[in-house]
């Protein structure tokens, strides 16, 4: 039996996964190619901006950036935005996360509470958008932000 591709999520069996033949089973990295049937996700890294640095939020002994990461769904964070931060300084940073942040979204956050942390990313729409991080509540969009402050 023959089977046609059909499409980047449909592996061509004759051709197997070599990748030695060009017009079959270009398969990318699981971000581009999923396995899994769900809404998109990226690896969203957060790190602190305090003094003119950036360091991983979480400062752990070893593996800081992985602790200091997460993944969320794209349709919130899909995408970098830095307001008053050197270009040169957020390079310099990436440098240091797991696989040099190819695959993720870098997002400098700044102190404004006891154990609260703000930042700025794009969502999937290329908008601007204010994330925050709290040690009790995690990661939360402005959104969920403002329902929080209405509740009190």
């Amino acid at each position: 039996m023959y089977f046609q591709p059909l499409g980047l999520n449909a592996l061509y069996i004759p051709g197997g996964y070599s990748g030695t033949d060009e017009t079959v089973n270009r398969w990318w990295d699981e971000a581009i190619t999923p396995t899994r049937l769900g809404e998109e996700t990226i690896m969203v890294y957060l790190a602190s901006y305090q003094n003119n640095t950036l360091m991983p939020l979480r400062r752990e002994k070893h593996h800081s950036w992985q602790y200091s990461s997460l993944s969320v769904r794209t349709y919130g964070i899909a995408g970098e935005a830095w307001d008053d931060i050197p270009l040169e300084l957020v390079e310099e940073c990436k440098k240091q996360l797991p696989a040099k942040g190819k695959w993720g979204v870098l997002v400098p956050m700044r102190k404004i509470g006891a154990d609260l942390w703000q930042g700025l990313a794009k969502n999937n729409s290329e908008e601007t958008v204010n994330i925050y991080y709290h040690a009790d509540f995690g990661l939360i969009l402005e959104s969920e932000y403002q329902q929080l402050q209405e509740n009190g």
